[in-house]
């Protein structure tokens, strides 16, 4: 009888000592990798004991709202020492990754395309209009059905800053700085115009000068304030002109030797419909289905001519060149052709390009290209984004999200872009990726 009692005794400790030894168990973590990554990108995370976790937390802490953070709960795999799992979708950049209370915190950073706002929340961001992407700190919209509230992000494209109301007269507002700038307003005379100046409160505007449509033409296509003295004005036959302390000269005096260039002797309309200014202040005219574009730097001009070998590239290219200092390039035909030297030179490059249906491929600066829009074979409704980060030679899969994501607008490590009303966010921020990204 004492020997069954000393048995039962033993095998009660040993399961004792048993459960003590798995709470003893401690969940510690080594590592995330990659700590630059994005939604929709597998993490990695590293450790002892993981395989008890069943769940890892995201916290946005920089914003203020009910959906700050994301739980998940469905990894891709999970061993003791490690366990893959999706970047869900978040809404800023700086990410804090917790494990457990006593676990050391995890920061992680997203690039790419970053929502502002759950999908179908609120309107402030469903209906905005993109219409002035001043540098990575400052960005001018406009919302609601007829675009009259103003505001404005700042701090890397994220706080949001109201801004007064549009007048029922006033047709757009430039900014030169963040707090100063111009309104464009309509006039009492028929197709006029008034513009004023303003710092800070657009409401203590000063009139500066107005500008009648017979001197420019036709109505105001494009317009962009260089400083506040300088201005240029395409109008809505693609014929430019220079506004310069409230003077209006065409390109055409400007220029005398303009008028020997194919720009002069065909209808502008038919070529060119934008301008680029560049952080130098020239400005860059790419007219379509031509093989040349025109750069005007102070009082000179050039007329880049293409060499026959990408000429017949360009001409065909649904796309223009988009510069960014110097540099510029565009995409033709599964090629991208590059320039350093403002259009006199170009490189050639070929392009595999993932997906047989796209709308466009994007220079982003450097090396990177975006890819735009394509389709799930499965769900025609879900669009994709893949990344270049060497000239178009390898492209990663950076984004899908349902409805279209067009016109973005970058600067120079921030942009942002619309979906549009009927699109899942409205408006939605753009990170530009790390050069050694991969």
């Amino acid at each position: 009888m004492k020997k069954k009692y000393l048995i039962l005794i033993v095998i009660i400790s040993f399961f004792n000592c048993s459960k003590e030894d798995l709470s003893t168990q401690k969940v510690t973590v080594n590592s995330i990798t990659p700590i630059n990554t994005f939604i929709g990108d597998t993490l990695t995370l590293t450790g002892q004991n993981l395989a008890s976790l069943n769940k890892v937390t995201l916290i946005n802490k920089e914003i203020n709202t009910s959906y700050n953070y994301k739980i998940v709960r469905k990894f891709i795999s999970k061993t003791a020492t490690e366990i893959k799992f999706i970047v869900p979708e978040l809404y800023h950049e700086k990410v804090t990754i917790t494990i457990t209370d006593d676990s050391p915190k995890l920061e992680i950073e997203l690039f790419g395309f970053i929502p502002y706002a759950k999908q179908h929340n609120g309107s402030i961001y469903r209906h905005a209009v993109l219409r002035q992407l001043i540098s990575d700190d400052v960005v001018y919209l406009e919302s609601d059905t007829y675009h009259i509230e103003r505001f404005k992000l700042t701090n890397n494209l994220t706080d949001y800053n109201s801004l007064p109301s549009k007048t029922a007269n006033d047709a757009s507002y430039y900014y030169t700085s963040e707090n100063s700038g111009w309104i464009i307003a309509r006039g009492t005379a028929y197709n006029s115009y008034n513009v004023y100046s303003f710092t800070g409160d657009i409401n203590n505007r000063t009139l500066a000068y107005t500008i009648l449509s017979k001197d420019i033409g036709k109505r105001i296509s494009h317009m962009e304030f260089v400083s506040k003295d300088l201005a240029y004005i395409m109008n809505g036959e693609g014929e430019m002109f220079q506004v310069l302390n409230g003077q209006i000269t065409s390109f055409s005096d400007l220029y005398p030797s303009l008028s020997n260039t194919p720009y002069m002797t065909n209808d502008y309309s038919d070529y060119a419909y934008k301008f680029q200014v560049l952080e130098d202040k020239s400005v860059i005219i790419s007219p379509w289905y031509q093989n040349y574009i025109l750069r005007f730097n102070d009082t000179t001009f050039d007329a880049i001519y293409f060499e026959s070998s990408v000429s017949n590239y360009y001409e065909d290219s649904v796309s223009k060149p988009i510069f960014f200092g110097n540099t510029g390039a565009f995409y033709s035909n599964k090629k991208i052709f590059k320039s350093n030297d403002y259009g006199l030179t170009w490189k050639e490059y070929n392009v595999d390009v993932p997906m047989d249906k796209y709308d466009g491929i994007q220079f982003l600066g450097g090396s990177q290209f975006l890819l735009h829009d394509g389709s799930y074979a499965n769900d025609p409704s879900i669009r994709h984004k893949y990344l270049s980060t060497d000239n178009g030679a390898n492209w990663k899969l950076i984004y899908s999200s349902y409805g279209f994501i067009r016109g973005l607008k970058i600067s120079d490590q921030y942009g942002v872009a619309n979906t549009g009303p009927n699109g899942a966010y409205g408006l939605i921020k753009f990170r530009k990726f790390p050069n050694n990204f991969n």
